[in-house]
């Protein structure tokens, strides 16, 4: 009786399993990373607006925020961004919005992202 003896260059079942692992961990972080960093391009756009509206109209920086949002396909619309001024306090920007991560029909995750930014408190001067 003759065993067989893997050659060089071939491949387990178990090596193939592992690559098998290793490739759907890095497909998922990827699916269910870029949403992520969507979100926090977003937030980022809304601080550095608040912070425009001391010098800018509230038309102007809702351009540029539909703009960016285009830009970066996020999913929220300019209705849904709401601008908040207070007297005495840093303006605020926020949204609502969800984003749907199908991972090849199987499965399907939603995120919920609530965006915000305020402008810094600058000593009463708003």
């Amino acid at each position: 009786m003759e065993i067989f003896k893997s050659q060089k260059g071939s491949f387990s079942l178990g090596s193939i399993i592992f690559l098998a692992v290793i490739g759907t961990a890095i497909y998922a972080g990827i699916m269910l990373g870029i949403p992520w960093i969507k979100f926090y391009e977003v937030e980022q756009l809304f601080k550095d607006q608040a912070i425009r509206l001391k010098v800018a109209s509230e038309e102007e920086v809702k351009g540029a925020i539909k703009a960016k949002l285009a830009a970066i396909e996020v999913p929220l619309t300019i209705d849904d961004v709401q601008i908040i001024r207070e007297e005495g306090k840093p303006a605020v920007i926020e949204g609502t919005y969800k984003v749907d991560v199908d991972f090849a029909g199987v499965y399907k995750y939603t995120y919920l992202f609530k965006p915000r930014g305020a402008a810094p408190k600058s000593g009463g001067l708003n």
